[in-house]
């Protein structure tokens, strides 16, 4: 959810657009603006131009719709020659050109080049399979045969770092980016050593200095605005999220290990994680508190990094959430209670029973959702519940959120709720 600039709140969910003015609501959905109502993903840009693109059903429907704040215009999937667009990124440029990089529909890449798959059997012809779309200026430029590879038409991930070129990377190990109307592809000459064939990128992360890092299992390799340098981890890693301590320095959470860059020359491992909670797609979440001190929740256990140590911190609690509010408290919750820490005391709330999101509004007052409890409010150390008696359709609640306007909605299994603050 979130305000539009007219004032309006747009809810989208893979039924179409509710937009509510104050008073009323209206849908936006495949009977007027959108190609079909089953949203995958939305976009808005500086300019406040909302891009939705709905799902294709096989071969049917799908496709992107744009609301430049006026008006919706239905952008034509003949102006790329794809039976079926899937949008897999939107990007916008420091100049204000939104890219898109797009494939046909159901495909899958094989890193070996010119080898695109739908549903793992038919092959498709390689020259339609992607593309890189650029708008600028109102106008739009379809990229195929001017991308240095055939791997190419396959981007996921764009990244525009601080020397003002425009990076692309695909799943099966490419990298290449846009300067000065031309694409150009970096290879081991330039540094970047990713084979084709035993990796494909995983990740991108950018660091606060503007460089990228792509990252695939047991290999990094970074941009720092002028060469590319590889580095590789041990245990096969894959890496999961990056992080920056106190000092500056780069931290990477992965799937075995944690990992820290020892000046430009190597990443030093920190932690290992034990085998009995090890696993090769671990649940990881990662949030730094303050004093950039990174607290990892790591398949239900919980752990703190501050930079040269990591210590458990709560261990064998099976949890499921981790949130930092503005008071530096570290919240986090599992089906039998919610705790926080504060002051380097740990407190332990367990009447609030399943929490399923937390959440601070403006007013610094954190909010914790639950399966079947209604949703609880905590202030000034105080609690506060709300359910059906308080006015919420159910107590059974799907999400909550919160929109820039400071207002709270939450999402039941019957319908959907807007707190009253007065």
């Amino acid at each position: 959810m979130f305000n539009y600039t007219d004032g309006s709140t747009w809810m989208i969910n893979v039924h179409g657009i509710y937009i509510y003015n104050g008073s009323s609501w209206s849908i936006i959905n495949n009977k007027n603006h959108l190609t079909r109502k089953q949203i995958s993903t939305y976009f808005v840009d500086s300019k406040h131009n909302i891009w939705i693109f709905s799902l294709p059903q096989g071969f049917a429907g799908g496709g992107i719709s744009l609301y430049n704040g006026k008006n919706w215009v239905i952008l034509r999937k003949d102006d790329w020659d794809f039976q079926q667009p899937f949008v897999h990124h939107f990007y916008e440029t420091s100049n204000g050109d939104v890219w898109l990089a797009i494939s046909d529909n159901a495909l899958y890449i094989n890193p070996i080049d010119g080898l695109a798959v739908q549903l793992g059997t038919a092959i498709i012809n390689s020259s339609r399979w992607g593309a890189l779309v650029q708008y600028s200026q109102g106008e739009s430029t379809t990229h195929t045969k001017d991308l240095p590879c055939s791997g190419c038409r396959f981007a996921t991930g764009i990244y525009q770092t601080a020397d003002k070129k425009l990076w692309f990377w695909t799943p099966s190990g490419r990298a290449f980016y846009y300067e000065n109307g031309k694409f150009i592809q970096v290879s081991g000459k330039d540094g970047f050593h990713i084979s084709t064939i035993a990796n494909d990128i995983v990740w991108g992360f950018n660091d606060s200095k503007g460089d990228l890092l792509l990252t695939t299992r047991g290999k990094i390799t970074m941009y720092n605005g002028q060469n590319w340098k590889s580095f590789g981890i041990s245990n096969m890693a894959v890496p999961y999220s990056l992080k920056e301590t106190q000092d500056g320095s780069l931290v990477i959470i992965a799937s075995s290990a944690i990992y820290k860059l020892d000046g430009v020359d190597k990443w030093k491992e920190q932690f290992e994680f034990e085998k009995g909670i090890y696993s090769e797609h671990p649940q990881i979440a990662a949030r730094t508190d303050r004093e950039r001190n990174i607290w990892v929740l790591y398949n239900g256990e919980l752990g703190v990094y501050n930079g040269s140590q990591f210590n458990w911190e709560r261990e064998g609690y099976d949890l499921k959430l981790l949130f930092i509010d503005q008071q530096n408290r570290v919240w986090t919750a599992n089906k039998m209670g919610v705790l926080f820490k504060e002051n380097g005391t740990w407190e332990n709330f367990d009447n609030i029973k399943k929490a399923k999101g937390i959440l601070e509004d403006y007013n610094g007052t954190v909010w914790v959702s639950t399966e079947n409890d209604g949703i609880f409010s905590y202030s000034d150390g105080k609690w506060q519940s709300y359910t059906e008696q308080n006015g919420l359709l159910s107590s059974k609640i799907l999400k909550i959120f919160l929109t820039a306007d400071n207002t709270l909605w939450v999402i039941t299994d019957k319908g959907l709720c807007k707190f009253n603050r007065n």
